[in-house]
């Protein structure tokens, strides 16, 4: 009991200090990026803040997404990836005109899923839909949850161009973090999986706890 108090201490120091050092400088940075294109002429340096921009602003939503996390580990995935998406859709134009939609994931309320392996498995799916939404150019993002044999699924079909997460190489411009994604589910006995069809890219986690 002890050491899990302790723990939990240590948990909201952290949170207290990113959200007080961190976070407060990204903000600020964002500021003066907003002040820089208002002064902008419409062109390449425009375009190229705008997308300085739109990358602090995804930066901020995973930086608080983080804190949350520390200050509470024990939420369900339905409810992390709602909430990412609520505050995707508030804190940039990413998602302006894209269609989202999330369905069933109802499945994995009381799943027998541990709280960490649903941390990595929301990382992992917070850093699909970032590549996704930088580099897609996509319309729709369908994201579907199952459960069959024991087997818990997590699909993410969206319309854009193509983009395989599980063949990055470390020449490609973002591969760290669809390694990244790969590995943690890989940490926790989970599967990452790609195919490209009738236009559309499908990413699928599958999950057996």
């Amino acid at each position: 009991m002890k050491n899990s108090t302790s723990e939990s201490v240590e948990r909201l120091k952290i949170a207290r200090d990113l959200h007080d050092t961190l976070a407060q400088e990204i903000a600020a940075v964002g500021f003066t990026c907003d002040e820089a294109i208002a002064l902008s002429p419409i062109g390449p340096s425009r375009s190229s803040l705008v997308e300085m921009r739109t990358r602090l602003s995804f930066l901020s939503t995973i930086l608080r997404d983080e804190i949350a996390l520390l200050r509470d580990n024990q939420r369900n995935l339905a409810d992390l990836l709602h909430d990412l998406l609520a505050e995707i859709s508030t804190t940039t134009t990413a998602t302006a005109g894209i269609g989202i939609e999330l369905n069933n994931l109802n499945v994995f309320d009381g799943s027998a899923i541990s709280n960490a392996s649903t941390i990595e498995i929301f990382r992992s799916v917070r850093e699909i839909l970032t590549n996704i939404l930088l580099h897609a150019d996509a319309s729709t993002i369908i994201i579907s949850a199952s459960f069959h044999d024991g087997l818990y699924e997590l699909s993410i079909i969206d319309d854009g161009d193509e983009f395989d997460l599980t063949k990055n190489t470390v020449h490609s411009t973002h591969h760290f973090g669809a390694l990244g994604a790969s590995e943690r589910l890989d940490s926790i006995g989970g599967t990452l999986s790609y195919s490209r069809r009738e236009s559309a890219n499908f990413t699928q986690i599958q999950i057996r706890p």
